[in-house]
């Protein structure tokens, strides 16, 4: 098989990972490029909600969380809301119409995840890194999600009169299908997650009154007004594979990673922040990752320009390093 072809196998399976859902067009009139004049005070409350409990936070918001992707036409700048699409497809699956009318109520969607693992099965165990995830859809002013008619068929989480359960169809990687579980939070959420345990959290975190707490982001000046953006927290010390985990070339001294997609420019920003000082993780990452080089830009802060038209071999490999690093990697 030659390069161009193993990578154009690779996005395919990439896609089928990471749930393609079917197109519906946008959830807003904000074009996929554009600036928003920042979070309401509901995304907030969920930002703030998923950074305390997850190690990496994705958000879409706008087209960018609803546009199919084709996997011939996939570049680094979609790695964000890649990794949006899952909890689309976990309704999707039950009834076909779900997880889009969702999405089209919703002027965002949140994703957590942690506790990244390998892919189990078979050998060779290839597949998607594994990881607990939790899903936020964050509704429109004066939206509403009706879990009981969309989703009748489904089962009741016990202990919750409102919340569903399901399973997702097994994918490669995944030694069983996957069990998911729905709840809403107040009038202004939809939570979805494969824990139980952490759907309950969320929920009863989204539905207590009052302020958000602060949420633990770094650039965030950076991050404020964008339509999507994805920020991880490293625990590498608590990393149980860090090969699954993208945590491998990174040092103890490596805090955070934020990633900064602009369709307009088909660029995204790959911002890597440690000790100053530490290079010696930075040289060794540069070494093995597809990315252009990170350089310092200033203490202790390192970045990467992805842009995305180079080639379709370069577009996907930059694609799967950033993905990798987020912690949604995929074993070929």
């Amino acid at each position: 098989m030659t390069r161009s072809s193993r990578w154009r196998v690779a996005l395919t399976r990439l896609v089928l990972l990471l749930a393609t859902v079917p197109t519906i067009g946008p959830t807003s009139s904000c074009a996929p490029s554009c600036s928003r004049a920042g979070l309401t005070p509901e995304e907030s409350k969920a930002v703030a909600v998923l950074t305390g409990r997850f190690e990496t936070v994705v958000f879409t918001s706008g087209r960018l969380a609803t546009e199919t992707l084709q996997p011939g036409a996939l570049g680094a700048v979609d790695s964000v809301r890649l990794a949006a699409y899952v909890g689309r497809f976990w309704l999707d699956e039950l009834r076909p119409d779900a997880g889009r009318s969702l999405a089209e109520l919703s002027r965002s969607l949140l994703v957590g995840a942690k506790d990244f693992r390998a892919p189990s099965g078979p050998p060779p165990s290839l597949g998607g890194v594994r990881s607990t995830k939790c899903f936020v859809f964050t509704l429109r002013p004066g939206a509403r999600y009706d879990l009981d008619a969309r989703l009748a068929s489904a089962a009741r989480v016990p202990g919750m009169p409102d919340g569903r359960t399901g399973k997702a169809r097994q994918q490669e990687g995944e030694p069983e299908p996957v069990s998911w579980f729905a709840a809403p939070a107040g009038t202004a959420y939809v939570v979805l997650a494969n824990d139980l345990d952490e759907l309950r959290a969320v929920v009863r975190m989204l539905s207590t009154s009052g302020p958000p707490g602060a949420a633990n982001l770094l650039d965030a000046p950076l991050l404020a007004g964008q339509s999507a953006w994805a920020h991880r927290r490293y625990r590498i010390a608590r990393a149980a594979d860090p090969g699954a985990a993208g945590t491998k070339d990174l040092s103890p001294s490596a805090i955070a990673l934020v990633v900064v997609p602009d369709v307009k420019s088909n660029t995204v920003r790959v911002r890597l922040h440690g000790a100053p000082g530490d290079t010696a993780f930075v040289a060794k990452l540069n070494t093995g990752s597809f990315l252009p080089a990170f350089r310092e830009v200033e203490p202790g802060v390192w970045e990467s320009v992805a842009v995305r038209g180079a080639s379709r071999d370069t577009d996907a490999e930059m694609l799967l390093s950033v993905l990798y690093l987020l912690g949604f990697g995929v074993f070929l």
